[in-house]
């Protein structure tokens, strides 16, 4: 019955505009499977131009429609597979990425590591000297002051400042100092070795830095206060030895973050 409306209304279209008439009819055959038609229709005319009947022309597309639904599928699986490995690919690529930059990172902390240790070795050669001299003078104060000039200019270090390690008070003494306020030498005067910076470098006897010296708890406090206010933002911290012992160090104070290749 649905067909036969079907076929009905397909044909009552031909007769109604005149125009041929093509569509794709889904039907029941005799033996109970679905099949698809593709049916075109067209009106018979007689001398005068008046229709009189039509004609029409079938044919069974069942297979070409089955295969067209199976080339959707194909297509849509393939486009799936496509999209899967894409993403594999872009993951793949930035695991790639980030191993290569790992891998720089890693080859430039090997150079900065090699470029502060050749800078330290060449440092403390220089504060050894230092050390001896100091060791040996009659004249301390002197060599102090001297020491102190030299080291501002070589290290470009706005102020430098030296102590001398009391072991009856265990406690830092300041020799000398440049670029400082008042308030800072006040508190420098005396420094605890536990519990500072400086005092770190001559328990340890080898260079300590600090990059930002206001979060560095590992700075004297009041010290820490102080250079702070005045604007200060790094140090390096040298120990002084002579014969295998820790007699003092030399502090490099940095308003802007040293590069250990410049010294």
């Amino acid at each position: 019955e649905d067909t036969a409306k079907t076929f009905t209304a397909s044909d009552r279209a031909v007769f109604e505009t005149g125009k041929p008439f093509s569509v794709e009819e889904h039907v029941k055959a005799k033996d109970g499977r679905e099949l698809v038609l593709s049916v075109v229709k067209a009106p018979l005319r007689d001398k005068t131009g008046l229709i009189t009947g039509l004609v029409g022309i079938s044919r069974d597309i069942t297979d070409l429609k089955r295969k067209e639904q199976e080339l959707s599928k194909y297509r849509d699986h393939l486009a799936e597979l496509v999209e899967e490995r894409t993403t594999e690919l872009q993951r793949a690529n930035e695991q790639l990425q980030e191993e290569i930059a790992e891998r720089k990172r890693a080859e430039e902390a090997l150079r900065l590591s090699q470029l502060e240790l050749q800078a330290r070795n060449e440092s403390l050669e220089v504060i050894n000297t230092i050390a001896d001299k100091l060791h040996r003078s009659l004249d301390l104060r002197t060599i102090v002051e001297q020491a102190v000039d030299s080291m501002m200019e070589y290290s470009k270090s706005p102020s430098v400042g030296i102590f001398a390690v009391n072991e009856k008070s265990n406690c830092l003494e300041l020799l000398h100092a440049r670029g400082f306020g008042e308030e800072t030498l006040k508190i420098a005067a005396r420094m605890p070795l536990e519990g500072s910076l400086t005092g770190l470098a001559v328990k340890r006897k080898e260079v300590i830095t600090s990059q930002d010296m206001q979060s560095d708890d590992r700075l004297y406090a009041a010290g820490q206060r102080t250079l702070t206010g005045e604007g200060f933002r790094s140090a390096i911290s040298v120990p002084l030895v002579s014969r295998n012992k820790a007699l003092g160090a030399m502090n490099l104070i940095f308003r802007e973050e040293p590069r250990l290749t410049d010294y």
